[in-house]
């Protein structure tokens, strides 16, 4: 095989089936130019099936000086083109990484993603692999569990990332096999597995697809997405469970709801408490993203041992917290949860999202803002609902925040009862000209 050249350069082209016209232009310029493409970024705009090829043939060349390609795929395509970008994918085993963005595809089924996976056993080189097939509804388990079959055959993989959000016809099935093939990636270091709005994961795949990836022990960053699945107490209990295996990470994201308010118990104090006791135990954990949502059972008490449990993770740089239509919280669980912060001492970036709590007030920011105002290290706060919007400070802004809302809130109270003021302030000097006498009578003559 030829001797492909070591690019340090980082350069990049980006190619678009847009006109033939175009096409020649882009490639007189590479000749010209004799350009060695290290990133090639192609979008394909073009479902003409001879005409993609013909443009991948003339691309080979310029493929085979590339060490990373991304390609996008617009919603309207089908297999046939996943087919075609495969077959050329094929011929390049010298390829580190690949970013494959089918969203919102519709058109593309089982069939499209097999022809991708026999592809990708073949890239041996790839250490860094993305794939986005979010909302595509054709895809099946069956596509899934062949991509696993595929992708534990890459020994040099160190970072994967897995979209398949809005895939409504994947199940637990799938996912299982799909973690038992990614524990034998043991070179991984970044995993990101997202699969929100699946209804058919349940808590059983949610809690062994973990217990497998769990077994990487040199993963130092993981997100974990399964936001309105159909999930318990359950899986954030056997999350928090196996959390302590991985010594390594640094980072942590972590989102998980039920399918709707009303469908699920969803997550109460007794969940949030075990996924956090051992979070004392990741010692070089240094971010942490938290999001729950679609629970009628998230209350005040939740967010306590929440609190509990994340002033234990002493390390933490980052921490980010997200709240979505939880309408047993109050002002005063969000209280709770931030109140103990300050122990956090090396803490510099803190965010919390409530856009879709009912029960909170507005006045939740200002107590919000003293307590976060208290963190020695805080250099970036933000803070969101809906009634405020999106709030982004420094430690001297949100200290500035604080005292000027906490004056508004004083003046607004004043303003709204100042009738009960003055009627106080009467009763105070009816009752002081009654005791005058009985004052004076006992000796008292000052008053």
């Amino acid at each position: 095989m030829m001797e492909l050249p070591n690019l340090t350069e980082p350069c990049s082209m980006t190619a678009s089936i847009v006109s033939d016209e175009t096409l020649r232009h882009r490639f007189n310029i590479l000749k010209k130019t004799n350009q060695q493409t290290k990133e090639l970024n192609f979008s394909l705009f073009n479902q003409d099936k001879e005409r993609l090829d013909h443009w991948l043939r003339n691309l080979e060349p310029h493929l085979m000086r590339c060490n990373t390609i991304k390609m996008k795929m617009p919603f309207s395509f089908s297999d046939k083109v996943m087919i075609s970008a495969s077959r050329a994918l094929y011929k390049l085993p010298h390829l580190k990484a690949l970013k494959v963005n089918a969203m919102a595809s519709a058109q593309i089924s089982n069939k499209g993603l097999i022809a991708l996976n026999q592809t990708l056993s073949k890239l041996q080189k790839l250490a860094s692999l993305k794939l986005d097939f979010s909302r595509c509804p054709k895809i099946t388990d069956q596509g899934l569990t062949n991509l696993g079959q595929s992708i534990y055959r890459l020994p040099n993989l160190t970072s994967l990332t897995l979209i398949f959000s809005g895939c409504d016809k994947i199940t637990n099935d799938s996912l299982i096999k799909l973690g038992g093939k990614i524990a034998k990636l043991s070179q991984l270091t970044e995993l990101k597995l997202i699969f929100n709005n699946c209804p058919e994961i349940t808590d059983e795949g949610v809690s062994r697809l973990f217990k497998s990836i769990s077994s990487l022990k040199d993963l130092t960053h993981l997100t974990y997405k399964f936001y309105r699945c159909s999930l318990t107490d359950i899986s954030i209990t056997a999350v928090g469970a196996d959390i302590q295996n991985l010594t390594n990470l640094k980072r942590f994201s972590l989102t998980v709801s039920s399918g709707n308010k009303t469908s699920m118990k969803g997550i109460t104090p007794e969940g949030t408490y075990a996924l956090t006791e051992n979070f004392h135990k990741l010692q070089n954990l240094e971010s942490l993203t938290m999001k729950f949502g679609w629970s009628s059972t998230l209350s005040d008490q939740a967010l306590y041992c929440l609190n509990q449990g994340l002033i234990q993770a002493a390390k933490l740089k980052s921490l980010q917290i997200g709240l979505y239509y939880c309408d047993e919280i109050t002002d005063s669980g969000v209280r709770v949860l931030t109140q103990d912060l300050h122990k956090l001492y090396l803490l510099e970036s803190f965010k919390i999202n409530l856009w879709t709590c009912n029960n909170l007030t507005d006045d939740v920011f200002i107590d919000l803002s003293w307590d976060l105002a208290r963190l020695s290290g805080l250099r970036k706060c933000r803070l969101a609902s809906e009634r405020q919007g999106w709030q982004i400070f420094d430690k001297k802004s949100l200290l500035s925040f604080a005292l000027g809302q906490s004056t508004k809130r004083l003046a607004k109270k004043v303003y709204n009862n100042k009738m009960t003021v003055f009627l106080m302030f009467g009763l105070l000097l009816v009752l002081l000209s009654l005791l005058a006498p009985v004052l004076r009578a006992v000796g008292i003559n000052e008053f």
